[in-house]
């Protein structure tokens, strides 16, 4: 009865959904979309390439909104003003199809342009123009597609006139996926195998202030992304975070002396701006400074010669002074030029009268109100060196700051963009544009070099979110509370902007959660629903633990990560969290390994095959899904910021070797080495070394098989005490890969006593001739291609001779397409209209707009096939809901 109330619940928010979408509402009041430009010229023959960026820029006209990031809401939590957001879609209707119900709903952003160069030798960013709307979609289907756009704010809502766009076929892959066939491994759109090979890239590792950079720089984005492409470095784990694009954890506004109770100014929730929730305070006898443009700073780019205003939103209590008298008082904002940038020490502290150039000073005490002054680029630069609010020269009282404001002056009473980072101090109420332009950047690059993006999107010690209400970060359970209300306009953002990319592989919730907090699970389940469905318009339960079957081309993948352990039957195997894709752990590798920490220190392979078959997830202790060990690295003792420094008795990296051809064996386990240039002294690379080449050998050799195809088993095969023989086998292609290497090597020991023996396969088909292509893995070159014949009974014998290290094997013919163990479209489920493999909200849309005609087939809701739609094909559609 539980689950027949859940659909009926489902099926009216449809309808009601249905009945209110912009395809068939009118608009009620003077918002209008105008200034319509697509991207489609861009592409040869004006066809966009199947997978490749299609994007629309347009304007919203007259809109009442007042917070264009924040989508429409009449009743939002409580404490959230309701009615002042705007939501802007696109609808994008598939080629061969006429109902707009069958329409892909894709979110729309604002978005403000920015002007990209190299100057100084690093990335200029400036802001210019008027800020538009944007959507990006990336087509999954060859043929005319049609489109239009939508906007609702409290006034009304309306809908733009159809457009059309032609889609050619391309090489592209698509989007990375759990492999239908095989839940051990990730694949494309397409059916190729995602082999995952690839490691963390922390903190700046990705730059954020210079997303570019010089591809001649070895610690440049562009670079490494280089490297990376060229080397088969496909899945990279980066904190988008730690970026700040979002949340308050890692902004740019720094408390610069050493009475501050943190790196960050205090946030007060007492003293705030009209819904802003929040403000920074800042106090004459322990924070009298606050900075931008420093070390965590993206730097602040500015034309030459250019004048710009000042303006900053602050309230002030109880200012005295002068500390210094004759000397300018009170809340005052200043710049540095040139190198002198950090107004700290003797003689050149911030809160010192004379010490930086001044723009703007108030000497009162009033609510808040704005504080403007003027800046003239009298020098040329390129960039500001450091940007400072203060109390200058005070001997008492407080500020609390909203807002900073710095626009270029235009003339005639017109002004540019702000060129602030970070402006507002209501960091969880807005996404900044210039670190958004940044990452735009980076999934650019990431697309030009074949390399899949793992972002870690927020930060669950942020300051704000952690006490706007009292349900904290992960909030009530599965409840929309005020907290994950911004969340999600956040996550809205994050798929309208960057979701279009099938370079984004898929969102980390946060890093290193609590392994035990239920909220922790219900939230990640709950971004997987979102991420999934209700971004999407797809309406779907908050309460409940419905899985979200909706197939949107443009959907990523979710999941999160936590600090210890593998909470296999709590969450990551759990059915109450179905929308979490894959499964995650954390576990470094030891010299002295004791609890959690994995003690294989010197037998790198051992170490990712024993968690491969211990976690994996056809394995009794696996969860189902793929699994990723998301954080690993070899460390001295228990303290996982202790990388070791014993890796220089192993220059050619054999460690890494082991790790990587470790990963052969059939549990499926995906590594991410956390050390990879930590500090310039990484394991990976550094300015002395660069191991990446190691990664390339692997990736050349099982890039080609497709190992997602669902015929894959363990090889089990026999052979001579002291070699391990780990691979996998297709026995209905007559094919396998495998992996021999002596038992005994260590990294810390080369050469142990070579073994010689006979390496038997079984399950071939017998009396068989196959290729068997010998492979070296140092230099990942083909050692020689011979052929052997199976026995009589289908075994397949190899001789091993005289092995000190290593080698690998590839048997049979890779030519030919693989069969499937199961065709996709070989069986048609019932109750799925539109044939996406699933039986969801989509399919009933379509039943119930042809209910009652006289028509058949299933793509119009006949699911029996007697010519009539009608309470039958209901019931077949009810029964199969959720397949």
């Amino acid at each position: 009865m539980k689950i027949y109330l859940k659909l009926i619940t489902f099926i009216l928010g449809m309808v009601v959904s249905l009945i209110s979408t912009p395809e068939i509402s009118q608009a009620q009041s003077g918002i209008s979309i105008t200034g319509i430009a697509d991207n489609h010229s861009s592409y040869p023959n004006n066809s966009v390439p199947k997978f490749e960026k299609f994007e629309i820029n347009f304007l919203v006209n007259n809109t009442v909104a007042t917070q264009l990031q924040w989508p429409y809401d009449p009743a939002p939590p409580s404490n959230i003003t309701p009615g002042i957001g705007i939501s802007v879609d696109a609808y994008f209707l598939p080629p061969g199809q006429s109902n707009w119900s069958t329409a892909y709903k894709t979110p729309a952003f604002y978005y403000q342009p920015y002007d990209y160069q190299r100057k100084n030798n690093r990335d200029w960013l400036y802001p210019q123009g008027t800020p538009v709307w944007s959507v990006r979609f990336a087509p999954n289907q060859v043929g005319t597609w049609s489109y239009r756009l939508s906007a609702q704010d409290s006034s009304g809502t309306i809908q733009s006139a159809i457009q059309t766009f032609s889609v050619v076929d391309s090489s592209a892959h698509g989007f990375v996926k759990v492999s239908s066939n095989d839940t051990r491994y990730f694949e494309f759109d397409d059916g190729t195998y995602f082999p995952g090979l690839g490691y963390n890239m922390n903190w700046n590792h990705i730059s954020w202030d210079e997303p570019v950079g010089d591809v001649t720089n070895r610690d440049s984005n562009a670079y490494n992304f280089l490297e990376m492409g060229k080397n088969g470095i496909q899945l990279i784990r980066l904190w988008l975070s730690e970026w700040s694009l979002y949340g308050a954890k890692w902004n740019p506004w720094r408390c610069i002396l050493s009475g501050c109770s943190s790196d960050w100014p205090e946030i007060i929730h007492d003293q705030s701006y009209q819904d802003h929730d929040i403000s920074v305070a800042m106090y004459a006898n322990y924070n009298p400074c606050m900075s931008s443009g420093h070390w965590l700073s993206p730097p602040i780019a500015m034309k030459p010669h250019a004048s710009y205003r000042v303006r900053v939103r602050v309230k002030t209590e109880n200012i005295t002074g002068p500390r210094i008298a004759g000397q300018l008082y009170g809340f005052v904002a200043k710049i540095t030029e040139g190198g002198n940038n950090w107004l700290q020490g003797p003689n050149n502290n911030c809160q010192d009268p004379g010490v930086g150039q001044t723009v703007t000073a108030y000497q009162g005490n009033s609510n808040w109100t704005e504080v403007t002054g003027t800046y003239v680029n009298d020098l040329a630069l390129n960039y500001l060196s450091s940007f400072y609010l203060t109390l200058t020269n005070v001997t008492g009282g407080s500020a609390y700051v909203d807002r900073v404001v710095m626009e270029e002056d235009l003339g005639g009473g017109n002004y540019g963009p702000n060129i602030i980072v970070k402006p507002g101090m209501n960091h969880h109420q807005y996404m900044d544009q210039r670190t958004s332009f940044a990452f735009d950047k980076v999934v650019e690059l990431a697309h030009q070099n074949g390399v899949y993006l793992r972002p870690v999107i927020l930060e669950w010690q942020d300051d704000i979110l952690t006490s706007l209400d009292s349900y904290g970060f992960f909030g009530n359970w599965r409840n929309v509370t005020k907290t994950r209300w911004y969340q999600q306009a956040y996550w809205r953002y994050l798929q309208a902007r960057y979701g279009f990319s099938p370079n984004i592989h898929s969102w980390e919730l946060v890093n290193e959660a609590d392994p035990a907090n239920g909220n922790h699970y219900a939230m990640t389940d709950e971004l997987g629903k979102y991420m999934h469905c209700r971004v999407f318009g797809i309406p779907i339960n908050a309460d409940d633990a419905l899985k979200c079957n909706y197939q949107h081309p443009n959907s990523h993948l979710v999941s999160t990560s936590t600090w210890t352990n593998f909470p296999r039957d709590s969450f990551w195997g759990n059915s109450d969290y179905p929308n979490v894709d894959f499964s995650d752990l954390h576990r470094y590798i030891s010299d002295a390994a004791q609890d959690w920490l994995d003690p294989n220190f010197y037998d790198t392979a051992k170490s990712t095959n024993d968690n491969s078959m211990a976690f994996g997830a056809k394995r009794p202790g696996g969860a189902g899904k793929p699994v990723i060990r998301g954080e690993t690295g070899l460390i001295h003792g228990t303290d996982t910021n202790a990388m070791t420094t014993s890796l220089t008795a192993d220059p050619q990296g054999g460690w890494l070797r082991h790790l990587i051809w470790g990963g052969i064996n059939s549990g499926g386990l995906i590594e991410s080495y956390w050390y990879e240039d930590y500090n310039n002294q990484g394991h990976i690379y550094s300015d002395s070394f660069d191991l990446r080449p190691v990664f390339k050998s692997y990736y050349d050799f099982i890039k080609d098989i497709p190992l997602s195809n669902g015929n894959y088993v363990d090889i089990t095969a026999s052979g001579p005490t002291g070699l391990r023989v780990w691979g996998q086998k297709d026995t209905v292609n007559n094919r396998a890969h495998l992996w021999v290497a002596n038992a005994a090597w260590r990294w810390n020991s080369q050469n142990p006593s070579p073994v010689s023996g006979n390496v038997t396969i079984s399950g071939f088909t017998p009396n068989l001739t196959l290729p068997v292509i010998w492979w070296n893995t140092q230099t990942g070159i083909i050692s020689q291609s011979l052929t052997s014949t199976t026995s009589g009974t289908g075994v397949l014998s190899i001789n091993i001779s005289s092995l000190t290290s290593d080698l690998a094997l590839k048997i049979g013919n890779y030519s030919a397409s693989p069969s499937p163990s199961v065709s996709p479209t070989a069986v048609q489920v019932p109750g799925d209209a539109n044939s996406d493999g699933h039986v969801d909200g989509i399919d009933y849309v379509i039943w119930l707009n042809h209910y009652g005609q006289n028509v058949s087939g299933v793509a119009v809701g006949d699911f029996n096939n007697n010519n009539t739609v009608d309470g039958v094909d209901y019931v077949i559609w009810l029964n199969n809901y959720g397949n």
